[in-house]
C-alpha cells in the first residue's frame, strides 16, 4: 500500500462556480483545478488482449476524504457517512446533510457545505504489445437527493456527483485520462426537489496509448458534494444519500482490451 497520489483535474465551469471541489489526496484534502495533458494515440495493438478486474479488488490503495464547512447563524453540515470505498465489494458510500435556517438581522452570505471523494488506485497491470487500448470502468449507481429553498430569489441548494477515470504511469508519474462524467448535478432556487436514482449503469470508456514493458495502474475516483446557500432572508437545505440502496455506488468491473 503506497501513498495516494492526486492527478490533475478538470471541473465544469458551472460546478466550480457553484460549489467547492474536494479531491482524493488523503483524508479531507482539497484538490485544485486540473489540466489534463493530451493523450497521444498509437497504432492499435496487433494482438488481441483483454484483462478484467472485478470485486474483490486486490492490491489497491484506497482514496477517501471528506470535509464540511459552515458560515452563518445556525448553519449545519453533517457528514452522516463520510465518503469511503470498499475494495472487497467495490462499493462506495456517502451520506451528507447541509442546512441553513437563516437568522433575522444576520449578515449574508450564509452557507453550509459538505463534500467527499472516494475511490482507489490500482490494480496494476502490463500489456504485451504497444498500441491503443480501450479501458472501461463500469459503475452501478444509486442515490437519494432532497433539496429545499425558500425566501430570497437568489438563495440556492445544490448537489453534484462526478467521476474521473485514469490510467497512472508510475515510470513518469503521469495520468492518462480515460473518461470523466458529471453523473449528477441539480440546483434549485426555490421550492423543493426530490430524486431517487436506482441501479443506474454507467461506463467510463476511453482509448489510451500503452507501451509493453511498462507498469500501469488503474485510478478511479468519485467526487460528491452538497451546498445550501443564503444570500438574503430565507432558508436552504440539501441531503445526498449515495450508495445505500440496491448495489449503491459500486464499481462492477475494470476492463483493458486491445
Amino acid at each position: 500500500m503506497g501513498t495516494t497520489r492526486s492527478p490533475p483535474r478538470s471541473t465544469p465551469a458551472r460546478l466550480r462556480r457553484a460549489a467547492p471541489r474536494w479531491g482524493p489526496a488523503g483524508a479531507a484534502a482539497v484538490v485544485g483545478s486540473l489540466v489534463i495533458g493530451v493523450i497521444l494515440t498509437a497504432p492499435a495493438a496487433s494482438a488481441t488482449f483483454r484483462i478484467d478486474f472485478s470485486p474483490p479488488y486486490l492490491g489497491v490503495d484506497p482514496i477517501a476524504g471528506s470535509t464540511s464547512s459552515t458560515s452563518g447563524c445556525g448553519a449545519s453540515a453533517d457528514l452522516v457517512v463520510p465518503a469511503s470505498m470498499n475494495d472487497t465489494t467495490g462499493r462506495l458510500r456517502f451520506d451528507a446533510r447541509a442546512h441553513v435556517p437563516g437568522c433575522p438581522g444576520a449578515a449574508y452570505p450564509q452557507y453550509a457545505t459538505a463534500a467527499g471523494a472516494a475511490g482507489f488506485s490500482g490494480p496494476n497491470f502490463t500489456v504485451p504489445v504497444s498500441g491503443s487500448y480501450t479501458v472501461d470502468y463500469a459503475w452501478n449507481l444509486s442515490a437519494d437527493l432532497e433539496l429545499s429553498v425558500g425566501g430570497n430569489a437568489s438563495n440556492r441548494a445544490l448537489a453534484f456527483v462526478e467521476t474521473y477515470a485514469f490510467i497512472f504511469v508510475p515510470s513518469n508519474q503521469t495520468y492518462l485520462l480515460v473518461d470523466s462524467s458529471p453523473l449528477l448535478f441539480d440546483e434549485i432556487y426555490s421550492g423543493t426537489f426530490h430524486l431517487a436514482l436506482r441501479d443506474r449503469l454507467v461506463s467510463l470508456i476511453g482509448a489510451v496509448s500503452l507501451e509493453s514493458g511498462l507498469d500501469y495502474e488503474c485510478y478511479i475516483v468519485l467526487n460528491l458534494g452538497i451546498t445550501a446557500l443564503l444570500v438574503g432572508p430565507g432558508s436552504a437545505s440539501a441531503h445526498l444519500n449515495f450508495g445505500t440502496h440496491g448495489d449503491g455506488g459500486r464499481l462492477r468491473s475494470i476492463t483493458i482490451a486491445s
